[in-house]
């Protein structure tokens, strides 16, 4: 059973049958998910494509997608995209516009 216990300093604790983790003022911001996504199967409106695989930046994204085109057994090139998450996805699920991070 999770309890939470306010700080006076706006901070928050969150206790786990003895577990605790500090959360802090940093549990606000919320952790994003670099992705590369196969346009291939995308319809316009409802689905960017399917998900190919999650990074934990954006280098690592492209070098994924240099590999994720050397795949492609007729050397055609492959439309990809590289966005951000709001929040981890499986590889294999349709992304969503929903599912995309806000741009600021």
């Amino acid at each position: 059973m999770l309890t939470r216990l306010a700080d006076p300093d706006a901070n928050s604790e969150v206790r786990d049958q003895g577990d605790s983790a500090r959360v802090g003022r940093t549990a606000a911001i919320r952790v994003k998910t670099i992705a590369l996504i196969d346009t291939r199967p995308e319809i316009p409106g409802i689905s960017l494509g399917i998900l190919v695989s999650t990074h934990p930046d954006i280098m690592a994204a492209f070098a994924a997608n240099e590999a994720f085109q050397k795949t492609e057994v007729s050397g055609r090139h492959i439309r990809t995209k590289i966005v951000t998450l709001k929040d981890p996805l499986q590889a294999g699920i349709a992304v969503q516009p929903a599912h995309l991070a806000e741009s600021k």
